[in-house]
């Protein structure tokens, strides 16, 4: 006894042993190496033998990396991909230890191998981790995601005043992600003071015994990787003055102040055709003068405090800065502004035609910014497991490899980012060659003046132009002859088909049997009313008779496709010979049987044709149940059936027979594909396709759901005025009617920027995102508000203007006067 692995003589080691006397090899620990064609060779002096084997090692699951860390700007998208090249394992993902759920700021893959963290934000960072199963065991990849938001203050006071002589802490309140390192100026000059004091995010410069040298403007500089980002304020000194003298000729004097612009959102992010405003509020002594720049150029036909481009485009986005000035200096503020671009389709190719057995490509190609995710749908229902086929890596692509009928219908692809969701639809059309499918008679024979049908019977997609031709051009479905005689119509006809998918030719050889009559003998006769045609149900028994009449008794003789029959355990003859029966019949049953009468006076024959009845059966499985239509689109839906004959399709809404007449209605594919035009909600309803023929009858039902896009109850910009440490509350008035058809999902803005709950503090939404709650308010929560209410059959919104009254203050205004000497 020998072991060949790969042609090579197979030798023990430590880890390979020879058991049983050599009968059994055991290999310890295998890898992947130990995989090839083992071959055991016996050999004695009588002879000799051998058996194959092929070893396939499974390997666990390995990652190619890990331990990466990743580093996001706030709002910025990111794609974590696991990195594993075999696409057959299980992937689940894992954020903290904890399973990762689907939620608007993480979306997955269609293949589960990838996330993407949309619109990131501090509380997405954390350590995510990938892990991959199959049969061998798992493998686990880490990932760090950090979150990098850039500095962001609370603003300062514009100016503060304090007594000679009296102390005063400027305070400077900071977040950002890492935790910024904080720089002090004053008057633009960078400040070593010895009273420098920090507590979490809050900052202080403590002044004891202020001099008229601690008069100035004050800058806190915050710096981290994300950016950099400073706000100011003016230290004004109040002087006391003794008055020795009664001159009452007084002149009053002007302090200029350098201008200082307030703290606010430097990164604006808008969609596109909304509005854009950037405030600068500036304050100064005198009132300065503001002026905007876009990437460095002045903007002449703007000026003022605000900043409006209405209905925002790409061309938009950029680099801003406006700048206030006065004859004591200037101050400038820099904005980034980034337009959102909701997603468009180019080059769509909509309807797709592909030939049964061949490679389907739809493709989706989509811009917009930031680039879209792409997910495919089938009947209005994500695509979660297809089988026969495969998605590109960036989804763009759907490939179905071996097209069969039953992916035949209707697609789409859903392009989303943050600007909101786009879709396409598409038809594939699944078409297929010309074929036969019931047993036809390809010999067939008739007596002399008798009557014979021949016929063609192909199927396909789409119909097939089918021909029957015979020593002429002319073409005919089937042809009837009545008295056929042996001279003209015996002979070779041909059965051809055609479609856009191919061809068929098949031939039929016509033999006309003539009977010569003979003096003084009675040969077997067949009567006129005898069968020539039987059909039976697949799995059911039938019996053929041949009786003939004639004196002497003949014997009879089967034959089936032109060869004699062997009998078997489903065909019995009686013993007369006269019935053949056959029981469970199978379709390979079906075909022509000849049954031959012999006597001493001569012979007879008869052809007879079995049909094998099939029920119809529909290929449901990639049929969707409940599919799911935008309002205004098509819907497609399918009933891929096959039986012999070929079924009949109809198709019925509510019980009622549908009436193609409507032009909004479409029958195609031997009526085998519905489709519904320009959907509305009033087609919603419970559909079904029935399909008969004589074996029986299969349906599919279809509950079909409208999508509508969002209504809202109120229009227009609500006004809301409220005072400091107020509560109050602001409603989408999403349209509870049309919310129960088609559930909306709901982002909250704020100036344009999107407001994530679980960061602000004194923000909280209502479960279904329906309220936003502002407590305790501050002036900083005035502002632009807006509700989107979105799905994918559209979107709306609703404005609202929140305005934030402030409590009333003691205010001391001194005035600083000098003496005219």
């Amino acid at each position: 006894l020998v072991f060949v692995k790969d042609g090579e003589l197979v030798k023990s080691n430590d880890d390979i042993l020879f058991l049983n006397e050599k009968q059994q090899l055991h290999i310890e620990s295998p890898s992947e190496e130990d995989s090839g064609h083992y071959t055991c060779f016996a050999e004695n002096k009588v002879g000799s033998a051998e058996k194959n084997v092929i070893v396939t090692v499974l390997p666990p699951p390995k990652m190619m990396e890990n331990n990466r860390v990743f580093e996001v700007l706030e709002n910025d998208t990111r794609t974590l991909e696991c990195p594993i090249k075999d696409p057959s394992v299980q992937i689940r993902w894992l954020k903290n230890g904890i399973p990762i759920a689907t939620s608007p700021n993480l979306q997955f893959s269609t293949s589960g191998h990838k996330i993407h963290l949309m619109h990131g934000q501090v509380s997405d960072s954390g350590n995510y981790t990938c892990v991959a199963t199959n049969e061998a065991g798992e493998a686990r990849s880490n990932m760090k995601v950090i979150v990098l938001a850039p500095p962001h203050f609370k603003a300062l006071p514009n100016e503060l005043k304090v007594v000679q002589g009296h102390s005063k802490t400027i305070r400077c309140e900071v977040t950002g992600a890492p935790t910024p390192e904080i720089e002090w100026l004053k008057d633009g000059q960078k400040l070593d003071y010895p009273m420098f004091q920090s507590s979490n995010n809050v900052h202080y410069i403590h002044i004891r015994n202020a001099t008229l040298e601690d008069a100035g403007n004050y800058t806190c500089t915050a710096t981290n990787l994300a950016g950099k980002d400073s706000t100011s304020s003016n230290l004004k000194l109040k002087l006391t003055i003794p008055l020795k003298t009664t001159n009452k000729n007084l002149k009053v004097v002007t302090i200029a102040v350098v201008p200082s612009i307030a703290s606010s959102e430097r990164l604006v992010q808008v969609k596109e055709n909304t509005t854009l405003s950037l405030d600068c509020v500036a304050s100064g002594n005198p009132t300065p003068k503001i002026s905007w720049l876009r990437n460095g150029v002045l903007i002449k036909s703007f000026e003022g405090p605000r900043l409006v481009i209405e209905a925002a485009q790409a061309s938009d986005a950029g680099s801003y800065s406006c700048e206030a000035v006065n004859e004591a200096g200037k101050a400038t503020a820099n904005f980034e502004v980034d337009v959102f671009i909701k997603p468009r389709f180019k080059d769509l190719e909509s309807e797709v035609r592909v030939i049964e057995g061949e490679r389907a490509r739809l493709e989706c190609k989509a811009e917009g910014h930031p680039p879209p995710v792409i997910t495919w749908l089938r009947g209005g229902r994500p695509i979660e497991t297809m089988h026969n086929s495969i998605l590109s890596p960036h989804g763009e692509t759907l490939m179905i490899l071996k097209s069969r009928r039953s992916d035949a219908g209707g697609y789409s692809c859903v392009a989303e980012n943050f600007a909101g969701p786009a879709e396409a639809p598409f038809k594939l059309t699944v078409l297929v060659k010309p074929y036969i499918e019931e047993a036809i008679d390809q010999n067939p024979r008739v007596v002399n003046n008798r009557t014979i049908v021949l016929r063609c019977p192909v199927l396909g997609i789409s119909q097939p132009k089918v021909c029957l031709f015979y020593k002429h051009t002319n073409c005919y479905r089937e042809l009837h002859y009545f008295g056929v005689s042996s001279e003209s119509d015996a002979g070779r006809y041909t059965c051809f088909a055609e479609n856009e998918a191919g061809s068929l030719s098949t031939d039929l050889e016509l033999e006309v049997i003539v009977i010569v009559k003979q003096h003084n003998l009675g040969p077997p006769k067949w009567p006129h009313d005898g069968n020539l045609e039987y059909e039976v149900k697949v799995g059911e028994t039938v019996t053929m008779d041949c009786t003939f009449r004639a004196e002497p008794k003949p014997d009879i003789l089967w034959y089936y496709k032109d060869s004699p029959l062997y009998l078997s355990e489903n065909k019995l003859i009686s013993s007369s010979g006269e019935q053949l029966t056959i029981r469970g019949a199978q379709l390979s049953d079906g075909g022509k049987y000849t049954c031959k009468a012999i006597n001493e006076a001569g012979s007879a024959q008869v052809d007879m044709q079995l049909k094998v009845l099939v029920p119809p059966v529909i290929d449901k499985s990639n049929v969707i149940g409940n599919p799911l239509a935008n309002a205004g689109s098509s819907i497609f839906l399918e009933c891929p059936v096959s039986g012999i004959p070929p079924p009949t399709v109809k198709w019925f809404r509510e019980g009622d027979e549908i009436d193609p007449a409507d032009p909004r209605l479409s029958v195609t594919e031997n009526n085998q594909t519905f489709g519904i035009n320009n959907v509305m909600i009033g087609d919603e309803g419970h559909y079904y396709c029935l399909a008969e023929n004589k074996g029986g009858y299969d349906t599919q039902e279809f509950d079909l759901e409208v999508l509508v896009a969002p209504e809202m109850d109120s229009h227009g910009t609500q006004k809301i005025v409220k005072s400091e440490d107020d509560n109050f509350v602001l409603t989408c008035p999403v349209r509870k009617s049309l919310e129960n058809r088609a559930p909306a999902q709901i982002i909250w803005y704020k100036d344009n920027r999107s407001i994530d709950a679980t960061v602000q503090q004194n923000v909280k939404l209502s479960s279904d995102s329906k309220k936003l709650h502002i407590m305790k308010a501050t002036v900083s929560d005035a502002g632009n508000y807006s509700c989107y209410a979105f799905n994918r059959a559209g979107e709306r919104h609703m404005d609202f203007t929140v305005e934030i009254l402030c409590r009333v203050s003691k205010l001391v205004i001194v005035t600083v006067m000098s003496l005219r000497s």
